[in-house]
């Protein structure tokens, strides 16, 4: 049990602290409470630094594998460094794990993960928080949670009721955030289940526990249900032999209850509204190992594309 040692005694410039290198090996333990089993990491480590390579260990039916560092000498601008991946990790289980109680789950599904964060010195852990995390939750459900019920509370095309009763199941969650001092920056979240999709643009504060994003909408239903249910402008049919319906939203204020209003399109930027429908109309980028770098390649990571990029041929205008 490391931690509770290290706390009793200062690692930093403690010249009498040991080095050298070794492996670490842990059959079954927790990390902050956090179950895992089969632990095994190389580690390298002197009175600056410690470096806990090929790290690798499961956890709630999938495996965490990577790189962690402990920085001690005070001149680094980093006292944490993580580079890890993350496959096949049943969130319901790591909910359970974490506390969460049955009736006050929101969200199950399979999770992957690319976590490349730091952590500044002398600073907030939240706050300290820089780098980049990708993620991609599939096969799962969700169930009403604040945002999705004041859009349906504007729009009521979908019984919010009949639609969460037993869980929404959905194929993907998916989303690349670039971590600045706590602020999570996304260009690309998407949902996509069965009955809808969303995008979103926008920021998550989590030092602040604020939103500021816009959203995209589009339910799979019909054209006549469409145009009988929407109190407002700020949205767009097209298509051949499907109906194409997108609805656009500002979501702003509180993590816990933030404002959700609906915008006209004309009210977004070229380069924003471009970045949704393209999320909306384009199928889902599935994190794989074998993916690695992609993201640069396509320019997925760079700045706004125009909104020509969307495929927009056969959109009309309407105004109900």
């Amino acid at each position: 049990d490391l931690i509770p040692i290290w706390k009793k005694k200062s690692l930093s410039g403690d010249k009498s602290q040991p080095s050298g290198t070794g492996e670490i090996i842990i059959k079954k333990g927790d990390i902050f409470g956090y179950p895992i089993t089969g632990l095994r990491s190389s580690v390298n480590f002197n009175k600056e630094y410690v470096h806990l390579n090929k790290l690798s260990f499961t956890s709630n039916g999938g495996i965490i594998n990577g790189n962690l560092s402990y920085l001690r000498d005070p001149a680094e601008e980093f006292i944490y460094k993580t580079d890890l991946n993350v496959r096949n990790i049943d969130l319901d289980k790591m909910l359970e794990s974490l506390g969460v109680q049955e009736e006050t789950k929101t969200l199950t599904g399979i999770l992957d993960s690319k976590i490349n964060l730091g952590v500044k010195r002398g600073t907030s852990f939240t706050k300290g928080m820089n780098g980049d995390v990708e993620l991609d939750i599939r096969d799962g459900k969700l169930w009403k949670f604040v945002v999705m019920s004041k859009i349906f509370s504007i729009v009521n095309i979908i019984s919010i009721n009949s639609l969460f009763e037993k869980g929404l199941p959905y194929n993907h969650i998916s989303g690349s955030f670039k971590v600045k001092d706590g602020l999570f920056s996304t260009k690309d979240f998407f949902f996509e289940s069965p009955s809808l999709r969303m995008s979103a643009f926008g920021d998550v504060d989590v030092v602040r526990e604020t939103i500021q994003a816009k959203l995209g909408f589009h339910p799979f239903v019909t054209v006549d249900k469409i145009i009988t249910s929407i109190p407002f402008a700020g949205w767009i049919i097209g298509g051949k032999e499907k109906s194409f319906l997108s609805m656009y939203y500002e979501v702003k204020g509180p993590l816990k209850d933030p404002d959700v209003y609906p915008i006209p399109v004309k009210t977004i930027g070229k380069g924003i509204l471009g970045i949704l429908q393209r999320t909306l109309e384009t199928p889902v980028k599935v994190l794989t190992p074998e993916k690695k770098g992609d993201a640069a390649e396509d320019g997925s990571g760079g700045g706004e594309p125009a909104v020509e990029s969307a495929p927009q041929k056969e959109k009309t205008p309407v105004n109900p």
